[in-house]
């Protein structure tokens, strides 16, 4: 675990160009469809949903606050494919 919350922000801003999307920048459209989220609470990526201008996780009773977000990949990784 990353202890140092500038070193976790770093190292998204590192990969933002693998598809993670500050939430100041832009939402996700709203829907029931999960994204992987960055959860500041609990410093941990999850999968959430983003609906009626919220972000929920799994049934709605834990709080979280999600500050970066990014698309489920379509396809598994496969080591043999390059991109």
């Amino acid at each position: 675990m990353i202890k140092d919350k500038e070193n976790r922000a770093e190292i998204v801003r590192k990969h933002m160009n693998d598809g993670w999307i500050p939430c100041s920048e832009r939402m996700p459209e709203e829907s029931l469809n999960s994204v992987i989220g960055w959860d500041e609470y609990r410093e941990r990526c999850c999968f959430v949903q983003y609906y009626g201008g919220r972000w929920i996780l799994g049934n709605d009773t834990e709080p979280v606050k999600i500050t970066y977000w990014r698309n489920i990949p379509e396809r598994p990784y496969n080591p043999s494919v390059e991109s």
